[in-house]
């Protein structure tokens, strides 16, 4: 029962449903989007952007593997469901890849997975992200793979993308559902959403 409700959760017909009913969504006690802001603490927060920062120079400089919210990893650790999404959808276009990481921070799915898309001939991995990390992330990631921008319109005018990964970001959005209807309008092919959580209400 459950992965069936998954399965038909994963569709675009039913995120378009979503989009429009506003009966669903991420609800809290809070009467604004602003109150809950002023009794709470997240990613803009200047002491996580430089832990990201430290531990994201840590990787490129090969002192580990990679980070995962400013925690470093010595080993290697793959997310199969992202891999084989990625690996995928370059098989579809002519073994590219061309995504939009909404919140990618400065590259940490990128970093993980790396080694396993080394058979990937041209990768695209646009980053939409906080202007702190777009900034830092121009000046020291930027890589000829790697691009940032501090808008998904931007990212998707400039990159071009035929995807989107949203993993673990659209809960942190005010508008969520405005921000999925946008990617869609897009005609972005793949969407692939990952570390998102999902409560059913009984009514």
């Amino acid at each position: 029962m459950f992965k069936t409700l998954i399965k038909k959760m994963s569709t675009i017909p039913l995120f378009r449903m979503l989009c429009k009913n506003n009966s669903y969504g991420f609800i809290s006690g809070f009467p604004s989007w602003t109150e809950a802001l002023k009794q709470s603490k997240g990613y803009d927060s200047p002491i996580i952007f430089e832990k990201v920062r430290e531990s994201a120079h840590k990787v490129i400089n090969g002192e580990t593997s990679f980070e995962r919210d400013s925690v470093c990893f010595k080993n290697p650790n793959y997310n199969w469901f992202i891999v084989s999404s990625l690996l995928w959808i370059s098989t579809k276009n002519n073994n590219s890849l061309n995504l939009l990481d909404y919140g990618g921070s400065l590259g940490s799915t990128f970093y993980q997975h790396r080694t396993l898309l080394t058979n990937i001939n041209s990768i695209k991995w646009n980053i939409v992200e906080q202007t702190n990390f777009v900034t830092e992330g121009k000046k020291n990631f930027s890589d000829g793979i790697l691009f940032f921008y501090e808008t998904l319109e931007e990212g998707l005018k400039a990159g071009l993308s035929n995807s989107v990964l949203f993993s673990s970001s659209i809960q942190y959005l005010e508008k969520p559902f405005e921000i999925l209807k946008r990617v869609f309008d897009s005609g972005i092919e793949n969407i692939i959403i990952h570390k998102t959580p999902f409560f059913i209400e009984n009514r």
